[in-house]
């Protein structure tokens, strides 16, 4: 529009109401994607957390076939190892758990 050509003002005003539109529209759809990003972070915190708790189970009940059983030597290593690899997952899961609350 050129100052002072009052011609294109309908036109002018016309694709300033359409803008405002698109906005307007632009705005809901960030407002719905923040919505959905919020509860697909909810649903992962979820998922952690269930995750933390079968390995936490996990490790117990290794730990106590560890002490309860009469395996031979390298059977209880065996065990010490998924053992150990249980603590490093749960580790893992309590790092994931702490990023996904940043």
């Amino acid at each position: 529009v050129v100052a002072g050509d009052h011609d294109n003002l309908p036109e002018a005003l016309a694709l300033v109401l359409k803008l405002q539109g698109e906005l307007h529209v632009a705005r809901l759809h960030a407002e719905d994607n923040a919505g959905a990003v919020a509860e697909v972070q909810r649903q992962q915190l979820e998922g952690n957390a269930g995750r933390v708790a079968e390995l936490e189970r996990d490790i117990e009940r290794l730990e106590l076939s560890a002490l309860a059983s009469t395996h031979t030597k390298g059977e209880m290593e065996s065990l010490e190892c998924e053992v150990a690899e249980g603590q490093d997952k749960l580790a893992q899961a309590h790092k994931d758990v702490a990023k996904a609350h940043d």
